[in-house]
């Protein structure tokens, strides 16, 4: 179960960064959150496959919470730590390069949109999904021990990255290093819902300092 899982996961990724290829080669312009939702789509077919097509329990998918007080308290401290490091980091920039952002904008702008909010859920739960479920856990299954965290932290990181090369290098870097950093506390915890919370928090407090358009 777990190679055919990697093996729908490697054929998801390949999809999608041959899609970004054609739309390249015939110089068609598809905006970043279209791109987003085309692989959110992908995730979500392969998951319901997945769920139908093997033994995959929802807590082997890391849909089940076993410490709801560990889980939520924990991604909370990390959330508000987070925020708190952006803030700083912001303003750390503005004094040393405050042309690093457009003239006029708020430093912290709520007004991103509705539709940002919402749809950013589904995305943080999806990438999540992708991230953790069917990626970390697939390879957690064939590789025992130390050396299987370590494939999967990187593997995982790997190919969260690619699914992000649409929105430009940094993004798709930055988007590497959460997901390993957040290894740890996935494997410790083996639920999604931790680290989703986190995942959106993040992204949102980056497009409201102006990190993330």
């Amino acid at each position: 179960d777990a190679t055919v899982v990697f093996s729908c996961v490697i054929s998801c990724v390949c999809l999608y960064l041959l899609l970004l290829s054609v739309l390249e080669f015939v110089k068609i312009y598809v905006p970043t959150k279209a791109l987003t939702q085309v692989i959110n789509a992908m995730v979500f077919v392969i998951g319901v496959i997945i769920y139908k097509k093997t033994d995959f329990t929802s807590e082997d998918l890391g849909l089940k919470i076993h410490n709801y007080k560990e889980t939520f308290i924990c991604a909370g401290v990390i959330s508000v730590s987070i925020v708190l490091v952006l803030v700083l980091f912001k303003l750390i920039i503005l004094r040393i390069y405050p042309e690093f952002f457009s003239e006029g904008v708020p430093f912290w702008n709520w007004n991103i949109g509705l539709y940002s909010w919402i749809s950013y859920i589904f995305t943080s739960i999806i990438q999540e999904f992708l991230a953790r479920s069917m990626i970390y856990g697939s390879i957690r299954k064939i590789f025992d021990g130390k050396k299987g965290f370590i494939a999967s932290v990187i593997l995982s990181s790997l190919l969260f990255g690619a699914v992000h090369v649409a929105h430009g290098f940094l993004y798709m870097v930055a988007a590497m290093i959460l997901l390993g950093l957040l290894g740890g506390l996935y494997e410790k915890q083996r639920n999604i819902w931790g680290v989703t919370i986190i995942h959106y928090i993040l992204g949102q407090a980056a497009c409201c300092l102006g990190f993330l358009s």
